[in-house]
């Protein structure tokens, strides 16, 4: 066993194998992934079809529905209910018998009295507590799923295994002179949701494993029947028509795709629905594709071993002879001889060079490892200089030359993420912006070496006043933004701890120093940090307008 695995023409045929098969793996790994990946993405595109379909005929059956209650409570023949009932039951009649799924349609009066009613069902019943009538006396109403016991007990149950379940439509009714006369409402039969799957739901949908929820506003199921307390969404499927694979509560991996049922929005019910299919039976047909794709491959080994198998004896004798000689060379010995006697011209070619090569090589190698450890050497050390250099580069380029503390650039990466974190967390931050009233005169009186003396104490004066997880900027020529994070009425008083400190203090200059502040809070009117800013450098004009030496705060629009 031993003898033959060193023998070339085994080793080189058990190379090309292993290689062939290696590759057709990888390649079909390819094939797989790239399979995978479109045909999740195909199924996701198809599942959030379905989703949509089936959100889009739910809100259109709902919309439908509250639509016809609505334009029956507008109709004149209300307005004699009061001494003439029929021609009020026989509206009702012809609305109920146009929609097979209208279980109850009645008109109650303002008491919650039914006076009229479809075939009769529930009328002298008192409804005056029921959700509908309450909701329907102030504006139309869409009620969510619900049961109906007295209802349910005067109809033909169709499924023994599932109660009668409804969805109520009501609307009031007025007189032409605005008086309220009632409430006419209607109970649509929960029964109705199977029409609408069997137009959104594909014909092969029960073997691809394909399932539909519908959803309330609280995540329940409220069909299938049989799903109800039993399967939990998961609180991660708030995609809204973006499908990607999520593991369920029974541990199985589905493409999942949740879309919300969108009713006119005054009666929103918030309902979802969501649709679900195992990864495994989306990628059944990828992995069809990878079972052939790797017997393909096997046959291409085998066949590619023999081939080379074939090939290899023929050339076997010197290159062996060459590999023993490479080998020679490898543990040092340089008097090796390449001679080969073979008529193969390229071999003894090859025999020739390798043997001049050598030489060559092992001459130089010994130089040339001196050399690499100096360039090793040199390379850590420039390299090591170059990311010090660098390192200071980035903290000059956000500090202010003159005052020491951070520039423009520093502060609008810090107002950036303040906003992005309130945006996110609702932690409220405030800004100062505060101008040196008349610098112009200092520097034109003093001269600038001065002028650069009150803008650094400046930057120290403000720095005192404030927090250390503040911030202070040098904004422009001598104005200074301050970053108060986590703050909101208190910034006004920072602001004129810092006016009376500046106030305070002994410039060396004949006049006193002052400033003019204007202070900003964050609010939801702005849509970024520099609207903030803005509404402090609006409060600082005015300040500078009124006298100066002063602090206003931005009104919150």
């Amino acid at each position: 066993m031993h003898q033959w695995y060193h023998n070339f023409r085994y080793r080189l045929t058990l190379l090309i194998g292993v290689l062939v098969i290696a590759l057709g793996i990888g390649f079909v790994s390819v094939i797989y992934h790239v399979a995978s990946q479109k045909l999740t993405s195909a199924s996701s595109e198809e599942l959030n079809n379905i989703a949509r379909s089936t959100a889009n005929m739910l809100a259109a059956t709902l919309n439908e529905r509250q639509r016809e209650i609505i334009l029956l409570s507008k109709r004149q023949i209300f307005e004699s209910a009061e001494t003439n009932l029929h021609p009020v039951r026989d509206a009702i009649n012809l609305m109920q018998d146009s929609y097979s799924h209208y279980a109850w349609i009645g008109f109650a009066s303002v008491q919650g009295i039914v006076v009229a009613s479809g075939k009769g069902r529930l009328e002298g019943v008192d409804v005056s507590q029921r959700p509908w009538f309450v909701q329907g006396l102030k504006q139309t109403y869409l009620g969510d799923l619900h049961e109906a016991v007295l209802l349910a007990s005067k109809l033909t149950v169709a499924d023994s295994t599932e109660p009668l379940r409804f969805v109520d439509f009501s609307a009031p009714v007025f007189k032409s002179d605005g008086t309220l006369l009632g409430v006419v409402a209607t109970h649509a039969n929960w029964s109705w949701i199977s029409e609408v799957l069997a137009s959104t739901m594909p014909q092969n949908a029960i073997e691809r494993g394909v399932d539909v929820f519908i959803t309330d506003r609280e995540g329940q199921v409220l069909f299938p029947f049989s799903s109800i307390g039993k399967i939990n969404i998961p609180q991660t499927l708030h995609l809204n028509g973006q499908s990607r694979p999520i593991i369920w509560q029974d541990g199985i991996e589905y493409v999942s795709s949740q879309i919300p049922v969108k009713t006119i929005k005054d009666t929103e019910l918030f309902w979802q629905v969501v649709v679900r299919q195992p990864t495994d039976k989306a990628l059944l047909s990828a992995r069809d594709l990878l079972k052939n794709v790797l017997w393909l491959s096997l046959f291409a080994a085998l066949f590619s071993m023999v081939l080379v198998y074939k090939l290899a004896s023929k050339f076997s004798l010197p290159i062996e002879s060459l590999a023993n000689t490479a080998k020679q060379i490898q543990q040092g010995n340089i008097l090796v001889n390449f001679n080969i006697n073979n008529k193969l011209t390229e071999i003894s070619s090859l025999a020739q060079s390798l043997q001049t090569m050598t030489t060559t090589l092992l001459m130089r190698e010994n130089a040339l490892a001196d050399i690499n450890k100096t360039l090793e050497q040199k390379v850590i050390e420039r390299t090591a200089a170059l990311e010090t250099a660098n390192i200071e580069l980035k903290e000059l380029a956000r500090r202010d030359p003159l005052t020491g503390i951070a520039n423009r650039l520093a502060m609008a990466e810090a107002l950036r993420h303040e906003f992005l974190l309130y945006k996110r967390s609702a932690v409220r931050f405030a800004v100062i912006i505060l101008d040196i009233d008349h610098f112009k005169r200092v520097n034109d009186e003093y001269g600038h070496v001065t002028g650069d003396i009150v803008l650094k104490k400046m930057a120290n004066l403000i720095t005192e006043s404030i927090r250390e997880t503040d911030m202070v900027a040098r904004f422009g020529g001598e104005e200074f933004l301050i970053l108060l994070p986590n703050t909101d009425e208190t910034a006004l008083g920072v602001a004129n701890k810092i006016c009376q400190a500046v106030a305070n203090y002994a410039f060396p200059t004949k006049h006193a120093i002052t400033v003019s502040i204007g202070v900003a809070i964050i609010a939801k009117i702005d849509q970024n940090q520099d609207a903030l800013v803005h509404r402090a450098d609006q409060a600082l004009y005015k300040v500078k307008n009124s006298g100066r030496n002063n602090v206003l705060m931005a009104n919150e629009p």
